[in-house]
């Protein structure tokens, strides 16, 4: 990657990206609060940089390798550095200004090592992703001001997750990962600003800003659109199209058109494959693992989240969401089927939640009554 110059429209400040760095030069220093590897804290510096590594770099001596990294390019020992697993083609530049003040924001973000704050991590995790922001503005933000900004850049990416979608590698949402880190650069010379907090004007367009760059992050390196294909909403909630299929053929029974278990699942397959691209499928699987979800966290009126878990005999939205996909699938054949599935709960469908088991019985019953009548 040839180095490049990446835009910001504030006065003195110079951006260029290359294969493994993005350096940030300013004409004046600048006043920073952040959480980097290499001189985080609150400090004053001319010089940020955001550096490549690649995923299996072992993290014994980073700031050493951060120090050294800049004094490569002629930036000296108060150069503010982070590190990144995200290729440099990946990153996103944001600006905005209005009137009295500007603001640019740099992201790299990697979702692999996602994480939802508060959960635990049961073993190490081997992946490498990190979200990397870089907030820059012309305003002269007092320190409670930058510490103000920097919840608000925490909400805001997190915001930026939920709008994708984006999974914890323990299960439910992510807020971030684990290794996700902040820098907020401001200038001197500019309007000086001692609020900024959600309800502040640079409070409300910093959040925006963030959105709209951790988004297209996101996106642009791993291609996770929020309308992505149930296949791999399904995979990112630990479903993956393999285990349906032996899950369905538990309760296979030989028929005439399908008298082996290979033609069964080579049938199971292509009908799994030409159900889950219709979007009536899709809203009724994306319907229960959001109630699941709100049930899980004890946000369904009348009753608890303990009760919720517990699967209470008064509850059956589960079962008519179950027979409703099985029904738009297979019609009557397929909501007997799905009474088979219920009762016998084959393969992973045992282990699933209250309504997610429901749901994949019916999706799976549907699939499964196809065969044997596609066999008549």
């Amino acid at each position: 990657m040839v180095e490049k110059k990446l835009e910001s429209r504030i006065k003195g400040i110079d951006i260029s990206v290359s294969d493994k760095n993005i350096i940030v030069k300013s004409s004046v220093p600048l006043n920073i609060l952040s959480s980097a590897v290499l001189n985080g804290g609150i400090t004053k510096s001319k010089y940020i940089i955001n550096h490549y590594v690649p995923k299996d770099y072992d993290h014994q001596m980073p700031e050493e390798l951060l120090l050294q990294t800049a004094k490569k390019f002629g930036l000296d020992e108060s150069c503010v550095g982070l590190m990144t697993a995200v290729k440099m083609e990946n990153v996103i530049v944001e600006n905005f200004e209005s009137g009295e003040f500007k603001l640019t924001v740099i992201v790299t973000g990697g979702t692999t090592n996602s994480i939802q704050v508060g959960q635990q991590i049961e073993d190490e995790m081997k992946k490498n992703g990190t979200i990397n922001i870089i907030l820059i503005t012309n305003a002269n933000l007092n320190l409670s001001a930058m510490v103000t900004t920097s919840q608000v850049i925490t909400e805001a990416k997190t915001m930026a997750l939920l709008n994708l979608d984006i999974r914890s590698q323990y299960g439910g949402y992510a807020t971030g990962t684990t290794t996700d880190s902040i820098i907020i650069a401001c200038q001197e010379e500019g309007p000086k600003i001692k609020y900024a907090g959600t309800a502040t004007m640079i409070g409300s367009k910093i959040g925006n800003l963030i959105k709209i760059a951790v988004k297209k992050a996101i996106i642009k390196r791993e291609n996770k659109n929020s309308d992505r294909d149930i296949i791999i909403r399904l995979e990112e909630r630990g479903i993956k199209i393999t285990d349906l299929i032996e899950t369905a053929m538990e309760l296979y029974i030989p028929h005439p058109g399908i008298e082996t278990k290979e033609k069964a699942r080579i049938s199971l397959e292509k009908n799994l494959n030409k159900f889950l691209k219709d979007p009536n499928v899709a809203i009724l699987l994306m319907s229960a693992f959001r109630i699941q979800e709100d049930g899980e966290q004890g946000l369904i009126p009348m009753i608890s989240k303990e009760n919720f878990v517990k699967d209470p005999v008064y509850i059956v939205a589960d079962e008519i969401l179950g027979m409703a996909i099985s029904n738009y699938i297979a019609g009557t054949r397929g909501i007997f089927e799905f009474y088979r599935f219920d009762s016998k709960k084959p393969g992973i469908i045992k282990k699933m939640g209250v309504f997610i088991d429901d749901i994949i019985g019916g999706l799976l019953a549907g699939v499964s009554s196809l065969i044997y009548s596609e066999g008549d």
